[in-house]
């Protein structure tokens, strides 16, 4: 038997209320954690949409809190009638990687609890950000069994020690791991 659908949202008021609990922007440029979101990380490479062992993670993390579903939400908004907010069930996550109907792999996006304790925001330049409680971060982590500072390496070497470092700079000030020389 099939598990419940992710369900599009037309008037996304009260997600949009949780939504601005967890980030500060809308703006994807702009993305970043209210200061209530205490834990922060990223993960590396992400293009438009987590893969399926970052999706098998989040929902392993999801559940660790206790929580059943959570949002999405473009950040780069799709004119109406176009839907651009989402409730996802946590079973139903692999729809996030292999629907090509939903506008996920075409516009950045952010992944949220619907209790407003963690989010994720992925760019469009190939990097996810991610904060919530420790526990969250943590279990993620290890669920995806790739250690940061691993894939900040493995990211720099792709796309040069330089840029990886500004954009950790831009994302995690005064707070970056260790980052060669091009």
């Amino acid at each position: 038997m099939p598990g419940p659908e992710i369900r599009g949202v037309h008037d996304p008021v009260d997600m949009l209320r949780v939504f601005d609990q967890v980030f500060t922007s809308r703006d994807g440029l702009g993305m970043t954690f209210r200061p209530t979101i205490v834990s922060r990380g990223v993960l590396l490479p992400v293009h438009f949409v987590l893969d399926a062992n970052q999706c098998r993670a989040l929902a392993a993390a999801v559940r660790y809190l206790g929580e059943d579903r959570f949002y999405i939400s473009l950040t780069e908004r799709a004119d109406p009638p176009t839907v651009n907010d989402w409730i996802v069930p946590v079973g139903s996550l692999d729809v996030y990687t292999t629907d090509r109907d939903l506008p996920f792999a075409v516009f950045s996006n952010a992944l949220y609890s619907a209790t407003g304790k963690w989010g994720l925001w992925v760019s469009p330049d190939w990097f996810c950000i991610v904060g919530g409680p420790q526990e969250f971060i943590e279990t993620l982590y290890s669920e995806i069994g790739t250690p940061v500072n691993q894939m900040v390496e493995d990211f720099a070497r792709a796309y040069g020690a330089d840029s990886t470092r500004l954009l950790l700079e831009r994302l995690f000030p005064g707070n970056l791991p260790a980052v060669g020389r091009d």
